[in-house]
């Protein structure tokens, strides 16, 4: 992740279910995990879950990923 900060395996699963399966947005995220914003956004892009669209509010999730 961003600026040397590791995330144990728990927390990086943790994080992509609130990626893949709540409407939470990034900052929500981050919040609640006790992160950076670009924390979240390096987890999202290293397993793809969420479509970015060009617009920075207005993600998605690909509902055809399975990780």
């Amino acid at each position: 992740m961003t600026q040397g900060k590791r995330f144990s395996e728990k927390t990086i699963k943790t994080i992509k279910h609130l990626l893949a399966k709540t409407d939470l947005t990034i900052s929500e995220i981050a919040e609640r995990m006790s992160c950076s914003k670009a924390n979240i956004v390096a987890v999202n892009r290293k397993f793809m879950i969420r479509a970015y669209n060009n617009k920075k509010q207005d993600w998605t999730v690909d509902i055809s990923n399975k990780k």
